[in-house]
Formats: structure tokens, sequence, C-alpha cells
């Protein structure tokens, strides 16, 4: 209306012309969207698949559902790890490695959405708070079935992975504990028997995360088997390796290994203190250990 009436008609060709191009290029992007839900990193259309939960996320305001939205792409990630993991797929170590960057990406914005959670009440900080739980904890599980179906070589790759998502999953417990302290009424959405269920559930995972690093330098002849029998034995342990084990663990080892055995040992003495806490009943002192061992696993099969 702002266009004065001599000039209309000259405009009104472009317009159209420019209103068309759009619709054309919208309904052009909207199957794009649609073929591309199927994709796995390494395809051709996997970018307009990331592009499409970025906007969805974009266009989202409540923090809660953001945390909930992330999830779902977060188990997006796995299942596409999963399928890349137990198809004879073309290049796909290269394939593995882009996915694997892109779900630690994803775990990293979900873990700047559980520190922003700080700003939220109580009680909506344990809601989030159970979302990053219950997210982390399919992580773990989900990758565990990817690294089932790989070549041993092709396995340490996830390993930084799996830890970012045992963080986030410990932290989000840590979220919920704090959380308790400060509002009865947090209490009532988690209950301190499904707490300590959920630290359980962690230690075990952990423990068995350590057990598939210990075996797979094992199986690269770097240690030996026999040496592994004092960590089978700590590892359901509140007790750490004694000095004399741990001496005769790292004698077995070779040389180049030696920083897989350092990591192997921290591993088991963390883990032991956590459970040790947790016999304690100091739940809010158990989730740094387990980070400890978490990470001390991972960088034993990366190295």
């Amino acid at each position: 209306s702002l266009v004065p009436l001599p000039a209309r008609s000259a405009l009104r060709g472009p317009i159209a012309a420019v209103v068309s191009g759009i619709g054309l290029i919208v309904g052009g992007s909207m199957a794009s969207v649609s073929a591309a839900e199927q994709t796995l990193p390494g395809d051709l259309l996997f970018p307009i698949k990331i592009v499409s939960e970025q906007t969805r996320l974009a266009l989202t305001t409540d923090k809660r559902e953001k945390v909930r939205l992330k999830g779902e792409f977060v188990n997006r990630r796995v299942e596409e790890i999963k399928k890349i993991a137990q198809t004879d797929i073309e290049k796909r170590p290269e394939r593995m490695k882009e996915a694997t960057e892109i779900l630690r990406r994803d775990l990293d914005t979900v873990k700047n959405q559980l520190t922003d959670a700080s700003e939220e009440t109580p009680s909506n900080r344990v809601e989030m708070a159970k979302l990053v739980d219950k997210t982390s904890a399919e992580v773990v599980a989900g990758l565990k079935l990817a690294k089932a179906s790989l070549p041993a070589d092709e396995r340490p790759q996830m390993a930084d992975v799996e830890a970012a998502a045992v963080n986030n999953s410990v932290r989000a417990v840590n979220v919920i504990l704090d959380s308790q302290l400060h509002d009865e009424g947090a209490k009532k959405l988690v209950t301190k028997e499904e707490l300590i269920l959920s630290i359980n559930q962690k230690v075990e995972g952990v423990s068995a995360h350590i057990t598939v690093a210990t075996q797979q330098l094992v199986d690269a002849g770097l240690i030996s088997a026999t040496a592994t029998t004092a960590l089978a034995g700590s590892a359901t342990s509140s007790v750490p390796l004694s000095v004399s084990m741990q001496k005769e663990f790292s004698s077995s080892a070779m040389t180049a290994s030696t920083s897989s055995v350092t990591d192997l040992l921290n591993a088991h003495t963390s883990l032991a203190a956590a459970r040790e806490l947790l016999s304690q009943n100091r739940l809010s002192e158990v989730g740094d250990k387990l980070i400890e061992a978490s990470k001390s696993a991972s960088s034993a099969e990366r190295t």
C-alpha cells in the first residue's frame, strides 16, 4: 500500500516471480527433509536432516521441551551409529568417525542445557535432569550394542563419546540431589530409592566399561591374560588394588602400553572409591569418582 500506483504494475511481475520461486524452494525443501529422515552420516541429504533438527530446536522456547527434543535427536544419532556398525556399509570407518563426532557435539549441547537448568525452579530442574539421565543411559546402552558389532580396531573411537554420556548422566543425578536439598517438592519427583538404583546402574556400567577396556589390551597382546585376574576381582569390590597387585599387573605390560595400564589402574581405584561412597550413602560424592573412572577407562581404550 505504500508503493505509488504507477509502480505497482512494474513490480507485480517480479514479486509474483519471487513468491513463486520461494514456493518451489519450500516445496522442494519439504520433500528433501522427508527424504533425509532415513539418511546416515556420509549420505548426500544427511546435512538437511541436521538443519531440520536445528530449526525445530530454534523454534522451541520452553527449556524442558528443548531438552526433550534434543534427547530425541541424540537417540537418532545412536540409532545411526548402530546402523553403520551393524551393516556392511561403504566407507564405514569414515562414516563412523563423522557419526561419533556429531553425537559428541550433541552431548555437549545436552550438558549445556543441564547447566542452563540452574535458572529454573527446583521442580523444573529435576524434570530436565530426569530427561537428561534417561537419554544418557540410552546412549551408553546403544553404544555398547554398536561396539559389539565393530572390529576391535574401530571400537576405541567411541570411548570418549561413551564417557561423555556417563558424565552427563552423573551430572543429571547431581542436579537432582542438589535440587532436593533446596526444595521439598523436588523430593516427590524422584525418590531416594530411585536415585540409589540409578547410581548403582551407573557404577555397574562403568565397571563393565573397564572390563571391556581391559580385555581389549589383552586381545591386542599388550598385557597378559593372567595379569587381569586381580583387576577382575576388584571390579566388583569397594577395596582398591593393593600396591603389590598394581606392581604385578604393571610388570606384565609392554612398555608401549604403560599409559593404558596406568589409566586402567586409576579407573579401578576411582570405581572402588565410588562403591565405598555409595555404601556410606554419600550419594553426592559418588558422581565425581564415577566420572574419573569412566574417563580413565576411555583413555585406556583410546591409547
